[in-house]
């Protein structure tokens, strides 16, 4: 699943990947 998150959110986001969707592994790329 390929997910587009801004960096003002990237923690929350991690967080609710490792503890509700159980997305693993997370890959994460710079989008410019």
């Amino acid at each position: 699943q390929d997910m587009l998150v801004p960096m003002k959110c990237l923690q929350q986001a991690l967080h609710t990947f490792q503890n509700d969707i159980h997305v693993y592994p997370i890959w994460l790329c710079p989008f410019i």
